[in-house]
């Protein structure tokens, strides 16, 4: 009966002890390896990178790749458009006395660009967020290849 108590306690000790290690093997990759994002930055192993460049970072998963193809193309697009918005709505306001009604629909043009370029960007912002999580994801959890 002690031999048994003596095993199960000696067995415990080294499960324990087995598993603070794979824990801390873990905290140690995420703290060095994983991705934090911060528009139009991500950080890693607390170094500040520009967005552009996290398609370096993105090779350990596929799906995360392929993810911020697609979120940064969304991105760069809605950019342009409220960057489009903007100088019309400069032009709109530079017109406003010579014509009037030149000037209001460059208005009205302008606000339409601007919420359609803030939703494409405001969407490939998701799937940005969604590739680093899938490639966090990866990193800490690889996916066995059968």
């Amino acid at each position: 009966m002690k031999w048994m108590l003596a095993i199960s306690i000696g067995l415990l000790i080294v499960f324990s002890a087995n598993a603070q290690d794979s824990t801390t093997v873990l905290r140690d990759r995420y703290n060095k390896e994983a991705i934090l994002l911060s528009f139009p930055y991500y950080y890693k192993n607390d170094v500040r990178l520009p967005l552009r460049k996290l398609k370096d970072d993105l090779f350990i998963s596929p799906k995360a790749y392929i993810a911020f193809e697609q979120g940064y193309r969304r991105y760069r697009t809605g950019k342009v458009l409220t960057f489009t918005a903007l100088a019309a709505n400069i032009v709109s306001l530079a017109t406003i006395n010579s014509n009037r009604q030149l000037s209001t629909g460059l208005l009205i043009g302008t606000v339409v660009t601007n919420i359609v370029g803030m939703r494409i960007s405001f969407g490939g912002k998701r799937l940005i967020e969604k590739a680093v999580f899938l490639r966090n994801r990866e990193l800490l959890f690889p996916e066995s290849k059968h």
